[in-house]
Formats: structure tokens, sequence, C-alpha cells
């Protein structure tokens, strides 16, 4: 818009204030006027209202009241759209009430809601009041403009907070000498920034919405300090939606992102996003891993928008890498479960990504810092799990002297620290670590190349670790000395624990074969038997009665009552092999050992073994209590996130929830990873859940699982993935409503009919908040009373604030 335009419009608005021409010569400048920032506008009024007090001996009150009230007849005049008008209005008055004298401001702000509420379109049939309550009529419906609503709210969160904190210090000497009401608890200034971001429409427009509430934030709203404090209330949600479902950015990010989007000028707005990722890593440092990278995919947004200049964006970006706690980030990939919210932070950074990580690797020396790198690329997941494989096939096509065997072995220590995901190819991985297990390669490399065919249960794993056992059996037989014989016992380790692991029968026979073999040469191979009392070798008969015989065999024989020694030591290690397999023939012969040989060291381990089966054996009785196999801290484990686990984890059982001093506050039901019912006080359900997503409980949980058959309930499964979103949704909602109606507040019933908000479809629940609300009691003492959680009662008591059927009092 040129500026010769505004200029106009300010001109022919000026002759308007005189009365030199009418309402609808001036609509086409007022509605250009209401496109730009109302400060604008309040000034011509400002000195308009001053100076025709000076002439008249008039109230500067009512001058003003005068000026906003010609505004408002355009629309009751229907001039221009009412909306446009009642949204300009809603940034224009917290102005006006900031120039009235403080003695008189409550006299404007009652003259101002008459206006508002007036049916008639004329302007002298609004009538100014000096004191008195305000006439009550019907309230026109709330502007549609989603900014404007905003705006609305601000102006009565301001006109309410006015009354609690009346004017700046400045002002204080024309305060008025009686008693104050106490100020509302819940004002937080991160709320009121985000409130006043969401109402703004232009960078002039929000500073002077900050300057209205610094009475209300302390002095925290300072210019260069608003990304920190709208960061200190994004909400810690740790969730990771399955496929390209996409969190919406809570209000307070949406904040962030309406003021870089008001600043004008690359500078400035390279300047402002400096900020925000510098305040993103402060979060990051602190803890607050989720609130960091929502402010990260904003920067995402920001780069596109604004064009951030390349230059500029590699150097803050370096700078903001640098200021990374290497400690914070340890903790990070230390803990899997902050995987998926950790590597959307690192792609951010291209000193960060998967392919730089694993560049940085290939020739580090320094063992700490390849530890720091491999736990990071581990947070990657399967995708450095994949990027691993391409370099490990790489790695192989060199020469041998241009191997790094350091690197050679953390590609392949990634393979089994990263899980493969489901129905993954293996045949090229088993390809890779054939080769990479081969004779010739370092020791070492063979070591770690074991551990991943572990994990890869089918016959091929099976054949090549069967083979490379039989190889290195043979070098030690034969006393090669091309590795050393510690070196390739440990590897023989190493190999047994990997065919255990799988547990097939030909895996498990040939450990069970290699435990038979008692030659020195190939280290302590009984105590490698150790690995078969993992599992329950019942479904694998031939195992077991290799196991049986051998044992039957080096059993001690007795003559008159005394143990006649045999050359090798008791089969203690055997016995031990076997304690977890439940089959007849398996505790009938422990039963005899332990008889014949009670006093020895092999009835005493067969003893052991058959008590242990028994105990393994035991069925929980109905009605026995069950032991919790997940608790934790909700301060470092968030609702969400436990929630979220045991629908992946497919969990059937009850959650419990525990404030700090070991109350229940909240119970919830699952079945196989699904929601099948909660309670939280007097509300069930999904309301109960939501309770417990908006007001976040402070203490502990615990899971305790359940038989699916003790499982019964009224209430259909119910996937948790779109319950934890709308919990998401009423929580960020709840955090701005509880602005416009603090916990402490009281209010009161204008003449104004109430209506129903358009969400809330429980005719009970309406009737009953109004109820409570209008019987002149303070909100936090009723609203856990009612049959619903707390966000759909603030948010019907804010509808009829909004609308005028309740105003707030003094309390």
């Amino acid at each position: 818009m040129h500026q010769e335009e505004v200029q106009a419009a300010l001109g022919d608005f000026q002759r308007y204030l005189l009365d030199q021409i009418p309402p609808l010569t001036v609509c086409d400048a007022i509605e250009t006027l209401a496109q730009q920032p109302p400060e604008l506008v309040m000034r011509q009024i400002n000195a308009w209202a001053v100076e025709q007090s000076r002439i008249q001996s008039a109230a500067l009150v009512d001058c003003l009241f005068h000026a906003i009230n010609k505004i408002h007849v355009m629309g009751a005049l229907k001039l221009l759209e009412r909306p446009l008008i009642d949204g300009y209005l809603a940034r224009l008055i917290p102005l006006a009430l900031q120039l009235c004298p403080a003695g008189d401001r409550e006299v404007l702000r009652s003259n101002l809601e008459a206006m508002k509420e007036a049916r008639t379109i004329t302007v002298s049939a609004v009538n100014l009041t000096r004191g008195g309550a305000s006439p009550a009529a019907a309230k026109p419906g709330a502007p549609d403009s989603i900014v404007a609503r905003s705006a609305r709210r601000l102006s009565l969160v301001i006109d309410r907070l006015s009354r609690f904190l009346p004017g700046k210090p400045a002002a204080a000497a024309n305060a008025s000498a009686e008693p104050q009401p106490e100020v509302p608890a819940e004002q937080p200034a991160a709320q009121l920034v985000t409130m006043a971001a969401a109402s703004a429409r232009s960078e002039q427009e929000l500073e002077t919405y900050l300057e209205t509430l610094k009475p209300y934030t302390g002095g925290e709203a300072q210019a260069g300090n608003l990304m920190r404090l709208l960061a200190s209330s994004v909400p810690g949600w740790e969730i990771t939606p399955a496929g390209n479902t996409k969190l919406q950015p809570s209000a307070p990010v949406q904040a962030m992102h309406k003021i870089i989007t008001l600043t004008p000028g690359a500078m400035e707005s390279a300047k402002r996003f400096r900020e925000l990722l510098m305040t993103a890593i402060e979060q990051f440092n602190a803890g607050s891993l989720s609130p960091a990278v929502s402010m990260l995919e904003l920067a995402e947004v920001v780069i596109v928008e604004k064009k951030i200049d390349a230059l500029t964006l590699d150097r803050i970006r370096a700078d903001a890498v640098d200021a990374i706690s290497s400690e914070q980030l340890k903790k990070y990939t230390e803990n899997k479960t902050r995987h998926a919210l950790l590597r959307k932070a690192l792609t951010f950074f291209p000193a960060l990504t998967k392919e730089t990580l694993l560049k940085e690797l290939r020739g580090e020396e320094r063992p700490e810092r390849r530890r720091s790198l491999l736990g990071l690329l581990e947070a990657y997941g399967p995708a450095a799990r994949e990027a691993a494989l391409a370099e490990l096939e790489a790695e192989l096509k060199r020469p041998a002297e241009e191997i790094d065997t350091y690197y050679f072995r953390n590609l392949i220590y990634l393979l089994h620290r990263i899980v493969r995901e489901a129905d993954t190819p293996v045949d090229k991985e088993v390809e890779l670590l054939t080769r990479a297990s081969a004779r010739g390669q370092s020791i070492y490399v063979i070591k770690e190349a074991v551990v991943p065919l572990g994990q890869i249960k089918t016959d091929a794993s099976v054949r090549l670790l069967t083979t490379r056992l039989a190889e290195f059996e043979a070098m030690l037989l034969r006393s090669d000395q091309f590795y050393p014989a510690e070196e390739v016992q440990k590897l023989l380790d190493r190999i047994v624990a990997a065919l255990a692991r799988i547990g097939t029968p030909p895996a498990l026979l040939t450990v069970a074969r290699h435990g038979m073999k008692p030659n020195p040469l190939l280290g302590d191979s009984r105590s490698r038997l150790a690995a078969l009392s993992q599992h329950d070798l019942s479904f694998d008969d031939q195992t077991v009665a290799l196991l049986i015989k051998t044992i039957r065999e080096e059993l001690p024989g007795k003559l008159f009552g005394k143990i006649l020694p045999k050359r090798q030591p008791p089969p203690v290690k055997l016995i031990e092999a076997l304690s977890s397999t439940r089959s007849e023939g398996v505790e009938s012969l422990f039963a005899e050992i332990a008889e014949r040989f009670a006093d020895q060291d092999i009835g005493r381990a067969a003893s052991m073994a058959l008590t242990n089966l028994a105990a393994a054996g035991k069925q929980v009785q109905p009605g026995e209590t069950r032991a919790a196999t997940l608790t934790g801290d909700l301060q470092f484990f968030g609702l969400t996130s436990v929630m979220q686990s045991l629908a992946d984890s497919q969990a059937t059982g009850i959650l419990t929830l525990s404030n700090k001093i070991g109350q229940t506050v909240g119970k919830l039901l699952f079945l196989q990873g699904k929601f099948l019912e909660a309670q939280a006080g007097h509300l069930r359900a999904a309301d109960a859940v939501y309770q417990l997503l908006e007001r976040p409980v402070v203490g502990s949980f615990a899971f305790v699982p359940q038989p699916e058959a003790a499982v019964r309930s009224k209430n259909e499964p119910r996937d948790v993935l779109p319950l934890l979103l709308e919990g998401i949704r009423r929580h960020d909602e709840l955090s701005q409503t509880s602005i416009l109606v603090p916990a402490d507040v009281m209010l009161r019933a204008t003449s104004v009919k109430p209506t129903s908000d358009g969400e809330e479809a429980d005719p009970a629940i309406i009737r009953e908040v109004w109820l409570k609300a209008s019987g002149g009691t303070r909100v936090a003492e009723w609203e856990g009373q009612i049959a619903a959680d707390v966000y759909r009662v603030r948010k019907l008591l804010a509808h009829w604030l909004e609308e005028g059927a309740l105003q707030p009092v003094a309390g």
C-alpha cells in the first residue's frame, strides 16, 4: 500500500473526527487504516482528543470514547464488514485505555463495553456513564478471523489484568489509594507473549502489544529475549507419530514463527533466526530435547520462507554446533528411547549428518572421539545401518595396506548395535560378514563380525558360524601361530555365544558338541556350555539326548558308599546347561543325581536346577500380586512416551500414575497395546486420559502386566496415538485459555444470554458449568467437580467471556 494512500486516509479520518464529512464518505479511508498498525490511528486520535479537550474544556476520556465510537459506527451502519471493525477495535481499545488517565480508565472501559453491546446504530444512542455499570445487551458474534479473535481475547486479558495491576509504575502515583484485589496466579509472561504474537499483524503492532504487556510480564518480554521466553513454555512431548503424520506446532512455536514472519529486512530476519537457533541449543543442552526439536523444525521452515543467505546460514549453524554440550549429547545417545527425536536434531546440522559422521570416523584414532561418533551414528537407526553396510563393502575392496582396522571394526559394530528392520534381506550382509570373518583379516575384525552373525537367525548364518568354529578349533589344535592363541580362544567364546543366540536345533547341537571337547588348547570349552542354560531345550531332543548321555557317562561311580574318582571332573557344567530345560527325562535325571550325590557339588547343582525349574513352572494365581515390569519418573519419561512405548510393545496390563507423595492419581488399562479404560479422580475413559495430559502428573509410573483373559471392560480397544494427539492439542489450547480464564478468577453473569461454543455437545455439562461459573466462586474451587476434563470447562468459560455472557469480578 502506497504511503500517499495512507496519508490521504489519515486526512479523511481527521475531517471525519471533526464532523466535516459523513460516515459514508470516510468508509474507504477507515478500511485502509484498519490494515495498518493501530498505533498509527491512535496517535491521531490522541492528538485530536487532547486538542478538543483543551478547546472545549471536555474530559479527555469523553473525547477518546467519541473517537473510537466513530469507528465503531462503521460496522453498526454496515458500511464495512463487522468482523473487520470488531477486530480492529480489539487492537485499538487497549491502546486507548493506556492513553486514558488512570482515574478515568474504568469509566472509559464501561462506556466502550456499552458501545459494543448496544443494538442501535446511531452514535447518540450510546450513553456515556460515569462510574456505573454498563447497560447490558446482546453481543454480536465473534470475528471469524483467527487474528481478530486472538486480538479480542488479548484485549479481554489486558482489560482484566489492568484491574489487578492498574497501570505502569509511573502511573502508580495517580492510582487510587484503595486496596487492590490480589493478582491472579496464572499470568505467565510466555503465554501473554504467545497471545500477543497471534494477535499482531505487523512488527509495530507486536511491539505495541509487548509494550502494553510490560506491567504484566515483569520486564521479561524484551526484544532480544522473546525466543528464550517462549521456549520456556514449549511442551516437552516426546512422541513419534507413525508414517507421515505431523504434530501441529504448539502455540509458543507458532508465536516464534509469527515473530520471525513479521520481522522485516534480511539482517533483522537473520538476527531473529540466530536467536531461534541458539535458544534451541539452550533447550537441547538443558535436557529439553522435544522443545529443541520443535524449534529446529521451525528453523527449517524459516530458512525456506525467509531465504536465509547461504553464508549466513552456514555461520549460524556452525556457531550452534559449537555450542552443543558434548556431555548432554552423550546422554541422548545412550538413551535409545530418545534416538527418534535426536536424529531429527542431528539432521538439521550438516556437520552432524550420518554421511559427515562416517567420514570423520574413518581415520579417527582417539578412542573417546570414536565412541562419540558411533553413538551419534547409532541414533540414526536403520539409515545408519544401511550406510555402514555400504561402507563395509567399500572397505573390503580396499588393498590390505589401505584398510583402517578401527574403521572396519566400527562399521561391523554398528551392524549389531542397530536393530535390523523386519523383512530386510540378509543375504548381502551374510556375504560381507563371511569375507570379514575369514582367516587373513585382523583377529579383532573377525571377533567383531561374529556378533552380528549371531543376530541373523538363518541356516546360512549357522553354517558359517559352525564352519568358523571348526576352522579356529583346528588352528588351536595344530598350534598354528597365525593368531595369538588367547585371542583365538576369546573368538571361540564369541562364536559359541552367537550360535546359542540363534537358538535353532543345529546351532545348539553345535554348541553341545563343542562343549564335549575338554582339550586345554581350546580353552574352557565346558564353561561355554553355560550359553545353553538360557534355553528350554525340550524342543531339541537330539541336543538333550547328547547332554544326558554325557552326564551319565561322566557321573562318578560308587563302591561301598564311597565316590570313585574319574579322570575328568564331575559334569556340573553339563547339569547347568540343562538347568532351564523342562522335560521328564531331565528332571528325572536331576532327582536321581540330587539323591545319590546329596553331599557333593554335582548333587547340589542338580538340586538347585530342580528348584529353578519348579520356580519357573509356577503360574501366578488369580488375585496374586504381580510385580511391575516398567517403572520410572514421569519427569524423565513423560506420559506420552510411556503410553506410546506400551502401544509399540503391544502390552497388556495396568499403568498406574502416582504423585510425589505416592498417592495414586490415575490408572490406565491396556489390551495388546490398545487403550481400553482409564480413571483419574471422578473422570473415566478418554476424559481421564485428556485430564492427565492437560494437567501432567509430577511423580512416578508403574506398569503391571496382566493376563489378557483377566482384562475386562465394556469399552472397545482404541489406538493410543489419536488419543495422544488430541490430548496434546487440548493441553496446548488450555495453556492459552488459562490466560483468559485463570484458575483463581471469579466470574459473574451479565444479561447477555450464553450460547454453546460449538464444540461442547453435552447439555448437562454446559448447564452445570454455567451454574458453577455464575455462582461467585473461584474457578479452581469448582471445576474439579465437573464431569469433564479441565479443557472443556475452560473452553466454555472463555467462550462466554468473549461473547460477554460472563465478566470477571474482583475477588
